[in-house]
């Protein structure tokens, strides 16, 4: 069948760019002595960026990674970092607030949009790059994407430069809001704000420890949650509000409530949202945005999440059959890029590990793809058989 390409709901496409410039990815590397055998081979003189490490698959001992060449290596989800000591003593004259705390993760999680835009400033693309990712993301069934995380001015001048803003749509954290121009603020469609952080660094609030112990980072107090929405309010803008465990999702909703006549509410990720509070942000008029490739973090977070935990990621069939929310309405899908593409998207969607994870084609289409063939489409092959999609990109 035919569909239209898709319209990524939730991305950081500028950080993406930066990370294509000879960064390591081990997203595919599932054995150590292997990441070991890559690390052998950097260059002393340079700092290199490495990506997509599972710590389900293998962590690393204290100083094991010390006589490598500087290594700043990001967990799979991007909320954790660590630096080897030759990266420490790499950055140290420059950031020496960032590395004394870059292992607490408390801290890290309240700064981590600081900690990406640091990355970013090591890494900044020109304008050659951004439009080489952009192709990248068209070649893999990607039309439009959602910027969640806005850098700063100088990632809006490079958009336009490149002529790529009718491609994007630009969130940013309310202190970087702050620092624009009446008419850089025009550009940004709403404001973003980190409630806790992600399963993959045990980081994300939840109402049930962890197996090992721990509940996750809440990244505000109440009161504190409250002062930041007056001010987000007051910018009249859409507001996106990260939240992945139940406990962070719940004081979200709990918090919103209070306040009336708000703009465009979005719950980013939703990931262990319950049938109370789903039925709530439906009442409330908000809307979902959610990752149907996340789907798979049923089966490789096991190792920190219950059986009851697990099995309540990600509940689409929950949300849409019993709670009534419409795919392109107000439940939206994206990827964060973890990772991009419509190949992963579609088989995640139609093929996850749980029933109640399953979208059909239509409701796929409804939720993350263009509304038109104009720049293109996406030839689907879905094989029930060995639940399994290929597809062909056609532009």
């Amino acid at each position: 069948m035919r569909i239209p390409l898709l319209k990524d709901h939730h991305n950081h496409p500028f950080m993406y760019t930066s990370l294509s410039k000879g960064c390591i990815n081990l997203e595919k590397i599932k054995n150590k002595n292997d990441a070991l055998n890559i690390f052998s081979q950097g260059d002393s003189r340079k700092l290199t960026t490495v990506i997509g490490w599972y710590d389900n698959f293998y962590t690393f001992e204290d100083g094991e990674l010390d006589k490598y060449s500087p290594l700043i290596l990001f967990n799979t989800s991007l909320h954790d970092v660590f630096i080897n000591k030759s990266a420490h003593d790499y950055l140290y004259y420059e950031y020496p607030d960032l590395i004394d705390n870059i292992n607490d993760k408390e801290w890290v999680e309240k700064n981590l949009v600081r900690i990406l835009n640091f990355l970013i400033d090591l890494l900044l693309p020109d304008v050659e790059q951004l439009k080489s990712f952009y192709n990248k993301m068209l070649s893999l069934g990607i039309w439009h994407l959602e910027e969640m995380t806005l850098h700063s001015n100088k990632e809006i001048d490079i958009f336009k430069e490149s002529q790529l803003l009718h491609r994007t749509k630009f969130w940013a954290m309310q202190e970087v809001f702050e620092t624009l121009s009446k008419e850089e603020k025009v550009a940004v469609h709403g404001i973003k704000v980190f409630t806790d952080g992600a399963f993959g660094t045990r980081t994300a609030k939840i109402k049930r420890e962890y197996l090992g112990g721990g509940y996750g980072i809440m990244n505000y107090s109440i009161d504190e949650f409250n002062s930041l929405i007056e001010k987000v309010y007051y910018a009249n803008k859409p507001i996106a509000i990260h939240a992945i465990g139940d406990e962070a999702i719940d004081t979200t909703v709990k918090i919103l409530s209070s306040f009336s006549n708000l703009p465009e509410v979005r719950i980013e990720h939703a990931q262990l949202i319950s049938y109370k509070t789903a039925a709530k942000v439906k009442d409330l008029g908000f809307k979902l945005s959610m990752q149907p490739n996340f789907s798979v973090e049923t089966k490789i977070y096991a190792d920190r999440l219950d059986k009851d935990y697990c099995s309540m990621l990600n509940p689409f069939r929950m949300l849409i059959d019993n709670i009534g929310f419409i795919p392109g309405k107000d439940l939206l899908f994206g990827s964060d890029g973890m990772p991009h593409g419509a190949e992963t998207a579609l088989n995640t969607s139609l093929f996850p590990p749980l029933e109640n994870q399953k979208l059909t084609i239509d409701e796929f289409v409804a939720g993350y793809c263009l509304d038109n063939y104009q720049h293109g489409h996406i030839n689907v092959d879905i094989n029930k058989t060995l639940q399994k999609v290929k597809i062909d990109i056609s532009t």
